[in-house]
């Protein structure tokens, strides 16, 4: 499993910076992709994926517990899609 402990020691090593200032960039990265989650933005990272916010609609459901039925109101939600060339490598691991 990566961690952002792991994902910021990564970028320390490789961009050969302190662990403060790649805890930082790390911070700054993943701000800016929330904020612009909130704007309703598209996030693309080339050859990585893309995040995207959509509205569900208003819907009829069950309550798994008594059968009852309930309204779900529509929300926001994200999705992400990974890019071709990953999908690809998982896809070829059988």
């Amino acid at each position: 499993m990566i961690t952002k402990k792991s994902l910021v020691r990564e970028i320390r090593k490789r961009a050969g910076i302190t662990e403060r200032q790649a805890l930082n960039a790390f911070h700054v990265m993943l701000y800016e992709i929330n904020h612009a989650l909130l704007r309703k933005e598209r996030v693309e990272i080339r050859n990585f994926g893309v995040w995207g916010v959509w509205r569900s609609k208003r819907r009829r459901a069950r309550n798994p517990k008594t059968g009852a039925a309930v309204i779900v109101e529509p929300k926001w939600k994200v999705r992400f899609k990974a890019c071709k060339k990953i999908k690809q490598i998982l896809n070829s691991q059988s």
